[in-house]
């Protein structure tokens, strides 16, 4: 019986330091939401598989690294704009995910061992030609919608211009677009758009008084580079009750040809100071062909980032926030 009793104390503590001197196990891990993970390929090309991908968010890596629901991006191939092809294209993606057992798309959140799917689209064309397509998007299942990534797009000029710069911000059909998603209960991703495009989406927003999100964060007084945000418009996504997530590109977080894990640390200490601990969330960028830092190249690699931010100083409730809580808020209602 004694024998019994000091097993069962095992399992909970550890000697240390002599006699009567104990310290408890390890905390248990802290589940994330990822609000970038690219799925698409994975499913879609006969080389790849929705296991282990290129090995940074296959199922395997995200169950390794605790991750509860993923953000993934739907996006039309070149020239795509009709909206019964991607439709069905869209639809077979998302079957194709559900058939896993793995991800659970449209509930919030997802059973026991499953991973909670949320869908962003970026079909700036298809929405510029019919705006009004969004609400039929949101009815399919896509909770985020983006206006231009790394050019210029029908719907909104970029913070990578493809040609001539061109002060424009939000074209007529931009700002039709934007105000559908919003009324129709989507989410507008305010990543990559130029200064006047974004400073007249979260105008929109505020008239509307619904949330924005950043999923391809970074903080521009620690990296200035192109799509990089400013203080004003970090605290102005807060203040509309949105998110503003770190994207792990390197590009965007390092100095073009490296990151380390230091400089995700420094982004995050940034973003926590300036938009507050309520309005930060993750978003890697896995699988989509952007180059993490080094140390943080998988899913799996969430725990250490976790220990990292909390031996740097940062409280365990404001990680447990930055992982999971803001993007559950935002995008499935839950509280903290």
């Amino acid at each position: 019986m004694r024998l019994l009793s000091i097993l069962a104390a095992a399992l909970v503590f550890t000697v240390a330091e002599g006699p009567g001197v104990a310290r408890p196990s390890a905390p248990e891990p802290m589940p994330v939401y990822d609000l970038r993970v690219s799925l698409l390929e994975n499913v879609e090309q006969p080389n790849r598989n929705i296991w282990q991908g290129l090995g940074q968010a296959g199922i395997v890596q995200l169950r390794q690294g605790h991750v509860q629901a993923v953000l993934t991006m739907f996006s039309a191939a070149p020239g795509e704009t009709s909206d019964g092809k991607l439709a069905a294209r869209f639809t077979a993606f998302r079957s194709a995910l559900a058939s896993t057992r793995a991800f659970e798309p449209g509930r919030c959140p997802a059973g026991p061992g499953r991973i909670a799917t949320w869908f962003e689209l970026d079909a700036p064309a298809l929405l510029a030609a019919a705006p009004e397509e969004a609400l039929s998007w949101t009815a399919r299942g896509v909770r985020v919608f983006s206006l231009a990534t790394g050019h210029d797009s029908e719907l909104s000029t970029s913070a990578f211009p493809s040609g001539p710069a061109r002060v424009v911000g939000l074209s007529e059909p931009g700002r039709r677009a934007v105000e559908t998603i919003m009324r129709a209960g989507g989410v507008v991703d305010v990543s990559g758009l130029s200064d006047l495009a974004l400073l007249e989406t979260l105008e929109l927003s505020k008239q509307l008084g619904v949330p924005v999100i950043a999923t391809r964060a970074s903080a521009r007084a620690v990296r200035n580079r192109p799509g990089s945000l400013t203080d004003e418009q970090l605290r102005a996504i807060a203040a509309s009750g949105g998110v503003v997530a770190l994207t792990f590109d390197r590009d965007a977080i390092g100095d073009g040809t490296r990151a380390e894990l230091p400089d995700v640390l420094r982004q995050l200490r940034h973003l926590v100071r300036v938009a507050g601990p309520e309005a930060v969330a993750l978003a890697s960028g896995f699988e989509s062909g952007a180059i993490p830092p080094a140390g943080l190249g998988s899913a799996a690699r969430f725990p250490r980032l976790a220990e990292a931010l909390i031996a740097d100083g940062m409280s365990r409730a404001t990680v447990s926030n930055m992982f999971r809580n803001n993007a559950a808020r935002l995008l499935c209602g839950a509280k903290p």
